[in-house]
């Protein structure tokens, strides 16, 4: 919950218990009042809400642009392990052989 979310709402409750209700009208006129003010700032929360989760949206698709920018000059997307169906256990062999400096690749410690 924000601070401004709580601020609200604190205020709702405190309104709500030192109100001296004297009778059955001004229950129901209090009541309503407070709705309305429940129904603005829930509006205000809610605009709020969808700003954000816009800007998520908004960045999230930055960054996936971003990542298939790279991957056409870099492939970091592409993992030639998926086309294999092989255990932990080769997976752990063919990462052991890329990185040992004296292995068969010939690319010393380039890994």
């Amino acid at each position: 919950m924000t601070n401004q979310q709580t601020k609200i709402l604190s205020t709702i409750f405190s309104n709500f218990a030192i109100q001296s209700i004297k009778n059955g009208t001004e229950q129901i006129e209090y009541n309503n009042e407070q709705l309305v003010i429940f129904e603005k700032n829930k509006s205000i929360i809610l605009s709020e809400s969808l700003n954000l989760i816009d800007n998520i949206i908004d960045n999230f698709k930055l960054e996936n642009d971003k990542i298939k920018e790279k991957n056409k000059t870099q492939s970091v997307l592409f993992n030639p392990l998926t086309y294999f169906p092989i255990g932990e256990t080769m997976h752990s062999f063919l990462i052991a052989k890329l990185i040992d400096t004296s292995a068969e690749h010939g690319q010393g410690n380039l890994f």
